[in-house]
């Protein structure tokens, strides 16, 4: 359950009178195993690692609350020991300098869509910008497009502009949901990004 999810059973709960046990009442954290990252501010079809094939395997889109859909994402303190978008003279990080993507992104926080029941694994791209299993930066040998930005949006959640795939395309590429149950998300450049939550 996601946190927007957990406040309005919450409020619906208190406004009603009920009670829930102290264990549901507790506040859910971005790294604690169990989170679901899902579209439409994450009322939408979540991340989901099919058929738990590890790395890869391809991310697609499935109902939440289901097997193979425990993924989060964690800060990456990988710009001047920050997990924040920096601009400074000369350049910036984590967007190659001269593409203005620091500057559009500054002070927006640095991530890895990790996947919670393989430490070592996290939404990466295939060459054709599909959505896949793969290493995350810690492990020393990161798969393209595991490095993300949360980009504010206002729909109640973040998109997920890629590095490798903007610094590729000069311009900001999302990750995108598939829509529908099954389909494989991918990275693409489009005015309308999924609303990530």
């Amino acid at each position: 359950m996601n946190l927007s999810r957990l406040a309005t059973v919450v409020a619906a709960t208190v406004t009603l009178g009920g009670s829930l046990p102290l264990a549901a009442v507790s506040p859910a954290h971005a790294q604690q195993a169990g989170f679901q990252v899902c579209g439409n501010a994450g009322l939408g079809y979540c991340l989901n690692d099919w058929n738990n094939g590890g790395s890869g395997s391809p991310v697609k889109m499935y109902y939440g609350g289901y097997s193979n859909d425990d993924f989060y994402y964690t800060p990456e303190f990988i710009c001047n020991g920050t997990d924040l978008v920096q601009v400074y003279a000369g350049g910036g990080c984590p967007f190659t300098p001269g593409t203005g993507l620091n500057s559009d992104y500054v002070n927006d926080e640095i991530v890895e869509v990790t996947y919670g029941n393989n430490t070592n694994l996290c939404v990466a791209t295939t060459g054709s910008a599909q959505a896949v299993m793969g290493n995350c930066e810690e492990t020393g040998d990161a798969a393209n497009g595991v490095i993300m930005v949360l980009g504010q949006l206002n729909c109640n959640g973040n998109s997920f502009v890629d590095r490798y795939w903007s610094d590729k395309d000069t311009t900001s590429v999302y990750l995108q949901s598939g829509g529908n149950p099954g389909v494989q998300a991918t990275f693409a450049i489009t005015g309308s990004p999924t609303c990530w939550a």
